[in-house]
């Protein structure tokens, strides 16, 4: 009997360079916690995203008085 073979899919990644500045985008303290609530609460992977946006959103607050941009974590 012939082995079915499975047709893999290709992904293509862009990855930013020295030359290639990425655009900021500023989230809410909503969007923040709806990213967060979203993550699963079983699965490590979940867990792990959590945690990663959890530390370096309070990592990035600024004082209410700055008018600074913040890179965020939307490109998962």
């Amino acid at each position: 009997m012939p082995k079915a073979t499975r047709k893999r899919k290709t992904t293509t990644y862009m990855h930013a360079t020295k030359s290639k500045k990425l655009p900021l985008e500023v989230l809410s303290a909503d969007e923040v916690r709806a990213l967060i609530q979203s993550c699963s609460n079983r699965a490590p992977t979940g867990i792990r995203n959590r945690a990663i946006m959890a530390s370096s959103s309070r990592h990035t607050e600024l004082p209410r008085k700055s008018s600074v941009a913040v890179p965020t974590l939307t490109a998962w």
